[in-house]
């Protein structure tokens, strides 16, 4: 059999998702039966219905027992990945309600992937109705799952408030528990059909600014061409955003400056490189007629800062404390694009990435003023989450963008 390219994780059974994980780990349909209270003969139909949805041969059935196949061992470590984030999810929503019954390690007993479906979608749509019409189904339809989802949680989910709602922070959670275990379903079925030769699926890719000019644009260029058939997106955002993207399981790689604090305890940061921020100004800017320059000359034109809370606001303003005077006009402009625009039409200057002002610096337009700003390196890399495993195509993207970094710190400027 070839393993079906999409399978949709709203559609399969969370219990048959369990007591195959639990046979794949025991090799016996008999040992796990009595654990997950569950008969043989249902146990047996369910890794079928599985076997079927999949389109694919879950485990070599011998003598000796069920041992996974290779397409059956890359399901399991990546439905295992999904529940362990469910029941973390659960654990956490137990921990806030001590009242509530405690439950054991299975979440298959209280959670149902339609249920799951709707709370996702409700996070997406703002409100029953939206959610009814992204699922297809009916507002009475929504409304009963989530109240049995809630009874069978025995906690609230939702907030209701003159005709709002918004989710409880257990709510939240068990939805971006939710949005991880499908994700990992998706990269599963990426996964089992690369096994048979067959590039398909997502890569989503969140883009901070200093990246988005020259290196991700290569690496995407790169993966595009390798993979035909993989839509690869790009997400732009401010590092908060992206992060919650992340860590929701919407966004599989961060790329941009690494935060100096781990973020949030559920990511991890890989380092990538370093570089440092340079002064920029137009090429036929008055400063570039002085023989000799130092940060003092640099206070006689505007300026246009970095956002406020930005690492490269952070250097910024470093930078202007060791200046002996401040300068004439300070402007902050978050968009990059506008910035490389007001530096043209200006004599503005600004402490940007050499990055983000590659193909104007090739085009002449703009050029690196050579003073000394007194920084330090940044380190720049990806934010992924604690627990993440990178399919081959992910893998194959981490490579390309190691590849376009280097491209981009060798010294002679070159082109895609």
């Amino acid at each position: 059999m070839c393993p079906k390219q999409t399978v949709d994780p709203a559609t399969l059974n969370l219990r048959h998702l369990w007591a195959f994980c639990q046979v794949a780990e025991h090799r016996s349909i008999n040992r796990v039966a009595g654990w997950i209270n569950l008969s043989q003969p249902a146990i047996s139909q369910g890794i079928f219905a599985l076997e079927q949805a999949f389109d694919a041969t879950l485990f070599n059935r011998d003598t000796s027992g069920m041992h996974p196949t290779r397409m059956g061992g890359l399901l399991a470590a990546r439905v295992r990945r999904g529940f362990k984030a469910l029941e973390m999810a659960l654990a956490l929503g137990d921990a806030q309600a001590p009242n509530s019954t405690p439950r054991g390690d299975d979440p298959s007993v209280v959670l149902r992937t339609n249920q799951l479906s709707v709370l996702v979608a409700l996070i997406g749509n703002g409100g029953i109705a939206g959610c009814a019409g992204t699922l297809g189904i009916s507002e009475k339809s929504v409304a009963r799952n989530l109240r049995n989802l809630e009874l069978r949680l025995g906690r609230s989910l939702l907030i209701r408030d003159v005709g709002l709602i918004r989710l409880t922070s257990a709510g939240e959670a068990i939805a971006r528990a939710a949005r991880i275990f499908f994700r990992e379903i998706e990269l599963a079925c990426e996964e089992m059909s690369a096994e048979v030769g067959i590039s398909n699926g997502r890569l989503v890719i969140g883009g901070l600014p200093l990246v988005r000019s020259y290196i991700l644009p290569r690496a995407m260029v790169e993966i595009a061409t390798r993979f035909p058939d993989v839509d690869v997106q790009l997400v732009e955002g401010s590092h908060e955003i992206l992060l919650a993207g992340v860590r929701d399981g919407e966004i599989d790689i961060l790329v941009g400056a690494l935060r100096g604090r781990l973020p949030a305890e559920d990511v991890q940061q890989i380092h990538l490189f370093d570089e440092r921020l340079c002064v920029v100004a137009r090429s036929d800017h008055p400063i570039f007629h002085k023989p000799h320059r130092d940060l003092s000359d640099t206070m006689a034109y505007s300026w246009i800062a970095p956002r406020t809370g930005s690492p490269a606001r952070e250097v910024f303003d470093g930078m202007m404390a060791r200046a002996e005077r401040a300068p004439n006009i300070l402007l902050e402009v978050a968009s990059h694009i506008a910035v490389r625009s007001i530096l043209v039409e200006s004599d503005c200057l600004a402490l940007i990435s050499r990055h983000q002002i590659r193909y104007e610096e090739l085009g002449g337009q703009l050029s690196v003023v050579l003073i000394d700003a007194g920084q330090g390196p940044r380190h720049i890399g990806v934010t992924v989450r604690k627990d993440w495993d990178p399919t081959p195509l992910q893998q194959a993207f981490l490579e390309a963008l190691d590849r376009a970094a280097q491209t981009s710190l060798s010294p002679e400027l070159s082109t895609i």
